[in-house]
């Protein structure tokens, strides 16, 4: 499967990430099963069998009849190879369940192919948040059987990054980075963990590397959009050379929904609401029920920062039906209702079941911190903050300034106001232009040199 392809999936499944930039640590997109697709060579049966498969396959990516296809030539379809991407497509058409089953299959037959722990691996760590820590056990399989392979430790690097160790998963990074040698989506991968860890400068440097690969790179083009989109969203400085050229992706683009969102999020936080809106609306044309739970996801997001907050419940609602083991789905819709006053008791509730669900994120500690203040229990609110900021885990650089500054408004509130002031001058060394910060320290009368 070539870059193009590759890239071509992030715009639906990037917008995961995207969100959870905002709200989370990040959660990278790229291909199940990354690599080429590398057909045997000489013309014999498994060979024409692939390639009939990915013509089937391509140009509308219909992953769902490729996958059938493959499953329906007897004896040959239990081949390696055939299984191989028989699962890739499985994955492609979100048929998690039989991907996970052929992967496992694959595994039991072949225990030391690095390919079959990666794929697996990747899949897990993309599909199944409560079976994280199994798909960081399988990529380190696969990193003894092949060290130095990029793709494998680019995935290792996106499963470490969901797990919320984004120091580590940018060593990771780093290390692909020295190896030479350019792919988009790795690159576009870094951008990601460099930006949730506030490293403004490295992020821009890796996006000028990307611009100075030119667009004959295949997917190069596509990366370097996802990149742009992925700054704006983790609210970092949005420079005019920035908006223009996400002005003319969106051009470009138009049936995708992700670039409109982005740009209406830039928009609005340049204070251009009027145009912002246009470009809500146009995205809303694009997006529907059945859209993936990725874009859904992004779209509550963009409609909540808008002011759009029961239009972005309803979603999150639909998102909770349909995803009811995704722990940031009742992460965002009680912190969404917190963020109103309403509702608070079914937005305990909501952050309960996120922590069965994912009991160590500090992120979800720090929501469920924030709806018990609201609720006026500041003395469980506090204990729950510390938890998160104590966590081995990190979260994202805009998501721990927040948590900052409301652990700081709490334990004002509850008369410690010392030790407020060194939670918010913490806060404001690390982002000092943070939002949510600038509006807590007008209201409690504080500024800082």
């Amino acid at each position: 499967m070539n870059n193009t392809n590759k890239i071509q999936r992030l715009a639906h499944a990037v917008a995961a990430s995207l969100f959870l930039l905002c709200i989370v640590a990040g959660s990278i997109a790229k291909t199940p099963v990354p690599g080429e697709l590398v057909f045997p060579g000489g013309n014999n049966e498994l060979t024409i069998a692939l390639e009939r498969a990915e013509a089937i396959y391509q140009p509308y990516q219909e992953a769902g009849r490729a996958y059938e296809y493959l499953g329906s030539l007897g004896e040959l379809s239990q081949e390696q190879e055939i299984m191989f991407w028989r699962g890739w497509y499985a994955a492609e058409a979100g048929l998690v369940d039989e991907a996970e089953e052929i992967y496992r299959t694959l595994i039991g037959r072949i225990p030391n192919d690095a390919w079959n722990y990666n794929a697996l691996g990747y899949l897990l760590a993309e599909h199944e948040y409560v079976k994280l820590y199994e798909a960081l056990a399988w990529l380190e399989k696969a990193l003894k059987l092949e060290p130095s392979d990029p793709d494998i430790l680019d995935s290792y690097g996106f499963a470490l990054t969901k797990l919320g160790y984004l120091s580590e998963a940018e060593k990771v990074f780093t290390k692909i980075r020295w190896q030479g040698g350019y792919d988009p989506t790795i690159f576009y991968n870094r951008v990601v963990v460099q930006l949730l860890l506030g490293q403004e400068a490295g992020a821009a440097q890796t996006i000028e590397t990307m611009y100075e690969q030119g667009e004959d790179v295949p997917g190069n083009r596509e990366a370097i959009e996802l990149a742009l989109v992925a700054w704006v969203n983790s609210r970092q400085e949005i420079d005019e050379e920035m908006l223009a050229s996400l002005a003319l992706a969106r051009e470009e683009n138009p049936g995708n929904p992700l670039l409109p969102l982005a740009y209406a999020f830039a928009l609005h936080a340049q204070g251009s609401d009027d145009s912002a809106q246009w470009q809500l609306q146009a995205a809303s044309y694009l997006i529907d029920a059945n859209s993936e739970p990725a874009l859904l996801r992004y779209y509550s997001e963009v409609l909540h920062e808008m002011g759009e907050s029961e239009e972005a419940e309803r979603f999150l609602r639909l998102l909770i039906s349909q995803e009811p083991d995704n722990p940031w789905n009742y992460n965002s819709l009680g912190s969404l209702l917190a963020e109103q006053g309403q509702k608070l008791e079914e937005a305990v509730e909501l952050m309960e079941q996120g922590l069965v669900l994912a009991p160590d994120r500090p992120e979800i500690l720090a929501s469920y911190g924030w709806v018990l203040y609201r609720q006026e229990r500041p003395a469980a609110a506090r204990a729950m903050m510390e938890r998160a900021l104590n966590s081995e885990k990190e979260m994202g650089q805009y998501t721990l300034v927040e948590t900052l500054t409301h652990h700081g408004e709490i334990l004002w509130e509850m008369g410690n106001e010392d030790a407020a002031v060194e939670a918010w001058k913490s806060a404001w060394w690390k982002d000092r232009s943070h939002d949510k910060l600038g509006e807590t320290l007008a209201r409690y009368n504080q500024a800082f040199e």
